[in-house]
């Protein structure tokens, strides 16, 4: 699959300075927005996400399976996790443990929905969420589905692929003269709904004025590079702009999967 490439100066996938944001006393405010797009290449969009500002809950799935059933297991992740988070009390110290609560019982949900019909068996879905409380927000992900901050121009990805090239990765092994394991490089390890128990990854960030938080599915970052991305999110101001900029230009890379992005972001309470 061809990665497109660009410049950015001053580009880094490290952990990021915090001198690249405001440092405020202020109460951040949390803006949002997202673009879901089928892609040039499958004829249905099995993607799904979910933005509530109130709860500062942000959730992408990708979907995965026979006919609908992709499109079922992605819907079925997104609205499970969201409406119970809109119904929790909230606490400063439990977006971690909700959002890993309310993962796995979604999991189990699209697990029985799977072996109770034919037509869905099989389904699964990917998931990254995040979940902003006070002063910290929780990242929570299954699959491919990444998260990104960009703070600044640095940028960092959150998650780790939840894939066999990536394990590989990890594990240091070197998967190029292993035929069997490079034909399954981007197999999941990991989804909701194809086993009754799921582990959920997370981690959390102290939110900083100006940071931009990322979610989208691979049908981005399977055609767009890590430089590329944070070009378009530090060159435009308005989120709804860099939303579209980074589907199109997903799609003129040819668009082999369905393309969806959920883009943040945190600024002062006082500010515009």
């Amino acid at each position: 699959m061809a990665h497109a490439v660009a410049d950015l100066e001053g580009y880094v996938s490290l952990s990021l300075p915090s001198s690249y944001a405001r440092r405020t006393a202020q109460p951040l405010r949390l803006e949002a927005t997202a673009r879901s797009h089928p892609g040039q290449v499958r004829p249905q969009n099995e993607d799904a996400y979910a933005i509530n500002n109130d709860r500062g809950l942000l959730i992408v799935a990708d979907g995965m399976g026979g006919h609908a059933a992709g499109e079922v297991a992605s819907w079925m992740a997104v609205t499970s996790v969201s409406d119970a988070i809109a119904e929790a009390r909230m606490t400063p110290c439990s977006p971690s443990a909700l959002l890993i609560a309310e993962i796995q019982k979604a999991n189990g949900h699209i697990f029985a929905a799977a072996q109770q019909d034919p037509a869905t068996s099989g389904m699964g879905t990917t998931i990254v969420a995040a979940l902003s409380v006070g002063d910290r927000v929780a990242i929570a992900h299954v699959g491919d589905s990444r998260a990104y901050l960009l703070r600044g121009r640095h940028i960092e990805q959150l998650t780790e692929d939840h894939t066999v090239a990536n394990q590989c990765r990890l594990l240091g092994i070197d998967t190029t003269h292993l035929p069997a394991l490079e034909a399954r490089a981007h197999s999941l390890t990991r989804a909701l709904g194809t086993d009754e128990h799921v582990d959920v990854d997370v981690r959390m960030f102290e939110p900083l004025a100006g940071d931009v938080l990322l979610l989208c599915s691979d049908g981005l970052t399977g055609v767009l590079d890590d430089r590329v991305i944070a070009s378009i999110l530090a060159g435009h101001r308005e989120l709804d702009a860099a939303a579209e900029q980074l589907v199109t230009c997903a799609n003129a890379c040819g668009g082999p999967d369905n393309i969806t992005v959920v883009l943040a972001r945190w600024e002062e309470a006082s500010g515009r």
